[in-house]
């Protein structure tokens, strides 16, 4: 979604089992709800800790 800004709430999300055409899981997010804000927060701290942990160029020191 922080890479295209058209895409946002609420996002459908529907999960099949491997090798199977049945639906198994199936949510609705909604940006206000905890789920989302938790989610939406993990992610992005995790993103930043990533980029962190990458190796730095030569010029970078």
């Amino acid at each position: 979604m922080k890479s295209d800004l058209s895409v946002g709430p609420p996002i459908d999300l529907i999960v099949y089992k491997k090798d199977t055409i049945q639906i198994s899981q199936e949510e609705h997010l909604q940006f206000k709800t905890p789920f989302f804000s938790d989610l939406s927060s993990k992610w992005s701290e995790g993103l930043r800790n990533l980029f962190k942990e990458l190796p730095k160029f030569d010029w970078e020191e």
